[in-house]
């Protein structure tokens, strides 16, 4: 697992990590995309994604042989999720979905 040291509060400023608040409905939205996806494929996007595991990583918390097989489920997730926002009419509305798929 990946361990970064957090910015200064200067550096977090200049990166913009200090951003507005999220649209009214964004976090909503993002709960609601992920709710819909299959349990392992969400749990393997957070792994990744999120929480910052490597793919090897992910494969062995997930109990899978292959890495290739998270690179599958890492995609059809991604795949479902701007699915399922666009169904939703969530993605205009949440930009965090973005950030994941």
């Amino acid at each position: 697992r990946r361990v970064l040291p957090l910015p200064t509060e200067a550096e977090a400023e200049s990166l913009g990590l200090y951003a507005d608040a999220p649209e009214p409905g964004a976090v909503a939205d993002t709960l609601a995309v992920l709710g819909r996806l299959r349990a392992k494929e969400r749990a393997a996007l957070l792994l990744y994604e999120l929480a910052g595991f490597s793919i090897d990583e992910v494969a062995r918390i997930q109990g899978d042989r292959s890495a290739s097989a998270v690179k599958s489920r890492l995609s059809r997730a991604r795949s479902r999720a701007r699915e399922i926002a666009t169904r939703l009419g969530a993605s205009a509305a949440a930009p965090s979905i973005h950030v994941i798929v």
